[in-house]
């Protein structure tokens, strides 16, 4: 039985961090930009004792994620800093106070201002007019009548582990009778209590008091499962033992089998790997960036920095040289003739055991030396001229690598796009640091970013990590990476 006569218009589906971002008073500011104000608060409050931007940076990043946690988790912040400041204050403790080290009292005096600094980055927000994502689902949660205008009715599915923040935006809904929530499960989980696989579902249909949830179905311990392990003793033999398997039933309906990768970093060589007789293939989860050639193409344009600055000397090192012949880009990008004028020019370095040479005096032409010409230009710690390098060396591989190959495009467009929201960044203005702090702050940019992959969720062969297959069902899966530490996950108490 259909309640509708005609066609209708699917509801609009988001995940809850775009419906967030919607509902925020304020821009949602990135988070490198967020790292370079707290520098700033940082220096404003410690001022001679702060420490510099290297330093810095190696527990800024932590300390911002823990401000996130605490903000979306509604905790009491001042009584939270002060408990904080007193808990350090008892490990350090000893009976003569007057013998703490220096070390030891800028360690309890670091504790004691945590507070000032979380305030001082909320007042330089606010004069900008913008906030942090987890300060976003804080306005949500705590002003939920200024926030939500709307009266459309909310349907919340898939969801397992929420955040404080998230647990009051959607009881406040439900209590608006203005939502639904809904778990997608089995009886085997959920009905055990001390089954952890069930915890957090069991928590939240206990805390938003739905009586008689929906979708709880009874089929791990009724129907007949086909279980079949094999062992590899290699990490890759994994993905290679896959492809033999998809060949062996060249005859199924691809859309209903999934490759479930419980080890990520497999993702690139899985889809290296996909035999033929697949045809389509989807994949939901996104590559890192930082697992694909991109990251050996930027630690070379950084190395031969570093190394203009340990040699002191504008002449371009061999071994910089010898990376730059083999990196799978410049295979790439160079034609045949190019490739055996380059491989002529590392023969002669390694033969005259040339240490240094200038790159202009190299027997090379086109765009070979087009690109170690780029390359080789000095950064002079000019940080903005710096990225500009990357960006015209990152343009003309794009023009040079044949059209033919989408993922390597792929890689470099991606990165292309993350280059030029740092831009704006660093045009703002940067704290003065060395090649070494640029390096750190550019890296912890970049490597979140995920190559996206494009295909039809609903046709071919879906490959998807752990997190993706909420809600979804397969006749058939093939699961990697199923190793102690990933499945289930190692997590180390600190």
């Amino acid at each position: 039985y259909t309640l509708n006569k005609g066609p209708l218009l699917a509801p609009p589906i988001q995940t809850i961090d775009q419906w967030i971002a919607e509902l925020a008073p304020k821009k949602i500011i990135h988070p490198t930009r967020v790292l370079l104000l707290l520098f700033e608060v940082y220096q404003k409050h410690f001022k001679a004792d702060a420490q510099p931007f290297e330093d810095f940076l190696s527990w800024a990043p932590m300390l911002l994620s823990d401000f996130d946690e605490v903000d979306r988790y509604l905790v009491d912040e001042q009584q939270l800093y002060k408990n904080l400041a007193s808990i350090k204050a008892l490990e350090s403790w000893q009976i003569d106070e007057e013998q703490y080290s220096a070390s030891q009292k800028k360690f309890m005096a670091f504790w004691e201002h945590i507070g000032d600094l979380r305030s001082g980055l909320s007042s330089v927000l606010t004069e900008k007019k913008t906030l942090t994502k987890a300060m976003a689902y804080r306005f949500v949660a705590e002003q939920p009548l200024i926030a939500i205008q709307s009266e459309a009715h909310f349907i919340f599915a898939g969801f397992n582990a929420l955040s404080g923040a998230e647990q009051s935006i959607i009881n406040y809904l439900l209590q608006k009778k203005q939502a639904s929530f809904f778990i997608d499960t089995d009886a085997y989980y959920f009905d055990n209590k001390f089954h952890e696989a069930g915890i957090f579902q069991r928590k939240n249909i206990a805390h938003f008091g739905i009586k008689e949830p929906q979708f709880i179905r009874k089929q791990l311990s009724t129907e007949p499962y086909h279980v079949k392990v094999i062992e590899c003793a290699q990490h890759i033999g994994q993905v290679k033992v896959l492809a033999t398997e998809l060949m062996a039933d060249p005859n199924q309906d691809w859309s209903k089998v999934l490759v479930l990768l419980a080890d990520e970093t497999l993702v690139h060589a899985a889809i290296r790997h996909i035999p033929k007789v697949v045809g389509k293939a989807n994949i939901t989860l996104g590559l890192p960036l930082e697992q694909t050639p991109i990251r050996t193409w930027v630690d070379l344009c950084f190395q031969l920095q570093e190394n203009k600055l340990k040699f002191k000397t504008k002449a371009l090192y061999y071994k910089d040289f010898q990376r730059f012949c083999h990196h799978a880009f410049t295979s790439l990008a160079l034609d045949q003739r190019a490739q055996q004028e380059l491989s002529s020019a590392e023969k002669q370095t390694v033969k005259y055991n040339r240490v240094f040479q200038n790159v202009a005096q190299l027997p090379l032409n086109g765009a070979a030396k087009q690109l170690l010409t780029l390359l080789d230009t000095s950064w002079a710690q000019d940080w903005f001229s710096a990225l500009q390098n990357i960006r015209k060396i990152n343009a003309l591989l794009m023009e040079l690598i044949p059209t033919s190959n989408d993922f390597e495009h792929t890689a470099l467009l991606t990165f292309e796009q993350s280059c030029r929201q740092f831009e704006t960044i660093v045009a703002d203005g940067l704290p003065q640091m060395t090649l070494g702090s640029f390096k750190k702050l550019f890296y912890q940019h970049w490597t979140k970013a995920h190559l996206a992959y494009l295909g039809n969720p609903t046709d071919g062969l879906q490959i998807t990590g752990l997190l993706e297959t909420r809600l979804l069902d397969f006749e058939k899966v093939y699961v990697l990476g199923m190793n102690e530490g990933k499945l289930p996950p190692t997590n180390p108490i600190q």
